[in-house]
Formats: structure tokens, C-alpha cells, sequence
């Protein structure tokens, strides 16, 4: 169910955006992002979770760094 959700809840923020550029973020290490934009100049990270208390993982404060989001 967890990739079901993931593909449901990015193709409603996706059509929510209409946003030109977005983009999926993977390194060769393993770390990824499903979801990355920018919106008034400000770049911001969202990584979809199916958990009753999604948690940030070392794989969120890699993307937050390297990619210098305003928000995740």
C-alpha cells in the first residue's frame, strides 16, 4: 500500500503545484527525495511516508543540506 500511497498523495501535490519543474533527487549512496521544487524563489523537499508517525530519517537532513531547502 505505501507505493500506492506515495503515487496517490505526489500526483495530488503535482496538481496542486502546476509547477513547471519538479523532480525527483537520488545520489549514488542511496539518499532520495520524491519530490523537490521550487515556489517564489524558495526550493522545498516533500518525501511521501505511509506510517502512523512518520519521523525524519538521516536520508531527509542529507537532502535538506545538499539541496538548500527552505522546507521539508
Amino acid at each position: 500500500m505505501g507505493a500506492s500511497w506515495e503515487a496517490f498523495a505526489l500526483d495530488q501535490v503535482l496538481h496542486a503545484l502546476r509547477s513547471p519543474e519538479a523532480y525527483f533527487w537520488a545520489t549514488h549512496n542511496g539518499t532520495e527525495l520524491d519530490l523537490r521544487f521550487t515556489h517564489r524563489g524558495r526550493r522545498y523537499g516533500v518525501e511521501f511516508k505511509l506510517h502512523e508517525a512518520p519521523g525524519a530519517t538521516r536520508s531527509m537532513h542529507v537532502a535538506i543540506a545538499d539541496l538548500d531547502l527552505t522546507h521539508l
